[in-house]
């Protein structure tokens, strides 16, 4: 297992081909909920094309978003933000090229429930916790 750089806090794969150079690859139809008024794209997206959204135009990502129609987009990190009278809302993201993925890495997350219950530093661990109550409760449903 290779010892991870843990000064870098993301490791980014680009698209490319099959010469290593970098690639866009044109992503359609993706799909999400609004949370925190937020999505996260599926891929880097290049800024020369633009994120296009239905029902809804981008504005510049200094703006306020003071309606539902709008959005905004952080290009560096595949982030749409959306206005809070969305939130919970299904939207569709029509199309966008996406440069590639950026990861976390999960050593360097941190696992809490809403009240503080359970807290795990490494998502390894909290993985197995998991599992184990499936086991379990897999057993009792068998038993009964």
């Amino acid at each position: 297992m290779p010892i991870q750089d843990l000064t870098q806090a993301f490791e980014i794969t680009l698209n490319t081909d099959g010469l290593g150079n970098p690639i866009l690859q044109s992503i359609t139809d993706e799909s999400h909920t609004v949370l925190d008024s937020t999505i996260v794209l599926a891929q880097i997206p290049d800024e020369s094309n633009r994120v296009q959204i239905s029902g809804k135009y981008e504005i510049d990502i200094s703006s306020d978003l003071t309606a539902t129609s709008m959005f905004k987009v952080d290009y560096d990190v595949g982030l749409v933000f959306f206005n809070s009278g969305c939130e919970g809302y299904a939207v569709n993201v029509l199309s966008y090229s996406g440069r590639g993925i950026k990861q976390m890495y999960a050593s360097r997350l941190k696992i809490e429930d809403s009240s503080s219950y359970y807290v795990s530093t490494e998502a390894e661990s909290a993985f197995k916790e998991v599992m184990s109550a499936i086991a379990v409760l897999s057993a009792v449903v068998a038993a009964l």
